[in-house]
């Protein structure tokens, strides 16, 4: 990544202050590889919080790992429609890693990945259907223990939006550039704070683009205009109140009807 020293001094800074107002949790237990990347599968687009309730979700409807692997899309997408921002897509490319896995290993689990080497794991990893460097990285992190940076949609965006990376960048360069730059023991807790910040909306502007204090700059400029020219803005004019025959002064009403009274005597 160009002006890579630079955007890493950005997001040390906004991780220093981040961590002081998102709450972290310490270092997370290892938990079920096929579990973790099914969750992240499903938290791909919203986190990885998110996709751990959508699964909790779909097994409060299910008995094991096969009989999530032969549902339906559709029939999954509307147990977690309300958990996730594309269910459909999200459900798709869930029952597509289940059935690479189950080609693979012939057996509904990943377990094998937890006594062999980290390089091994992650290649074996990159090589399934469904396996993005997000999953991969969220796999390796916490069920592995290894150091990795998932960096889910969301967070890639405000990361982007808040000029901590080049706006170019995809996701597993920024994951790269993350991994380089963030010491292996902070990971973890670095991975939280940073997926808990991108479920807040952005300060760095508003939704239109513009910044408040542009907006502010921008009226300022105009009333001085007005002050200037001696015309008023179109927002004074629109504010001005408007003449109607009722504010007439009532001696010209008068004149008007006693114009018209002497017409008719003619």
């Amino acid at each position: 990544m160009k002006n890579g020293s630079v955007y890493a001094d950005r997001v040390r800074k906004a991780y220093l202050r981040l961590a002081k107002t998102h709450r972290k949790s310490g270092a997370v237990c290892a938990t079920d590889p096929l579990r973790q990347a099914a969750a992240a599968v499903l938290g791909r687009h919203d986190g990885l919080a998110a996709g751990m309730a959508a699964l909790d979700r779909i097994f409060k409807r299910v008995v094991d790992w096969n009989e999530v692997r032969v549902s339906t899309a559709e029939e999954l997408s509307t147990w977690v429609g309300g958990l996730l921002k594309h269910p459909r897509e999200s459900c798709e490319d869930l029952i597509r890693m289940l059935n690479g896995v189950f080609r693979r290993e012939n057996a509904m689990s990943l377990d094998r990945l937890m006594q062999g080497k980290v390089k091994d794991a992650r290649k074996y990893l990159e090589s399934l259907p469904g396996f993005d460097a997000y999953v991969t990285a969220s796999v390796l992190l916490w069920s592995l223990g290894a150091h990795a940076i998932p960096v889910n949609d969301r967070l890639l965006e405000r990361m982007k939006r808040e000029g901590w990376v080049s706006p170019e960048a995809e996701r597993e360069e920024v994951q790269g550039f993350l991994e380089r730059h963030v010491k292996a023991q902070e990971a973890q807790t670095f991975a939280q704070v940073m997926e808990s910040a991108s479920l807040q909306r952005f300060s760095g502007s508003s939704r239109s683009g513009v910044a408040p204090a542009a907006k502010s700059a921008g009226k300022s400029k105009s009333e001085a205009k007005t002050k200037a020219d001696g015309k008023p803005s179109s927002s004074s004019a629109r504010s001005a109140p408007r003449v109607t025959r009722a504010s007439k002064p009532r001696q010209a009403q008068a004149r008007s009807k006693s114009s018209v009274r002497n017409k008719a005597r003619k």
